[in-house]
């Protein structure tokens, strides 16, 4: 028996991510940085592809690093933290993270939603205006130059016999 599998074209429908919940990342942040009166914390989502691929909601991405964590070298995930301050005329929102929380690989695969498509997680900012149009084109021109092959509901592999 042998088993082939079919090719699945490289679209914002077929490439799946799996997005980070920003709330499961805040309250583990939480769990060991305390927020300082007047201040809160916030982050913002990105989804997981595959294992090391982390991309946007405007489909810019990047690579997950590895170091020595837990006694073994391994990928591990760097949430992004701004400290938000409130003042009388309102609060400030830096542009930049405040800092960042770093969390081991398995860790950090608690704190993914279920997987959903590229186009879907990007939502209404998909093909919103051509930078964006542009990012997701080369995003997806990556992976296909990298024999990415998309996780489907529709993809089976056939076997023949």
């Amino acid at each position: 028996m042998e088993t082939v599998l079919t090719k699945v074209k490289i679209t914002a429908d077929t490439v799946m991510v799996s997005p980070i919940n920003e709330e499961k990342a805040l309250a583990l942040v939480k769990l060991f940085v305390k927020e300082k009166r007047g201040q809160s914390f916030s982050t913002y989502s990105g989804a997981l592809l595959d294992e090391n691929v982390i991309t946007d909601r405007e489909c810019c991405y990047c690579f997950l690093d590895k170091h020595y964590m837990n006694g073994k070298i391994q990928i591990v995930y760097n949430i992004p933290i701004r400290i938000e301050k409130r003042t009388k005329k309102g609060r400030t929102i830096p542009l930049d993270p405040s800092f960042y929380f770093t969390i081991d690989s398995a860790t950090f695969k608690t704190i993914l939603d279920k997987e959903v498509s590229l186009r879907e997680y990007m939502g209404s900012r998909f093909n919103y205006n051509p930078r964006i149009v542009a990012n997701t084109s080369d995003f997806l021109k990556l992976l296909q130059e990298n024999d990415y092959q998309p996780k489907t509901k529709k993809h089976r592999p056939i076997t023949k016999i």
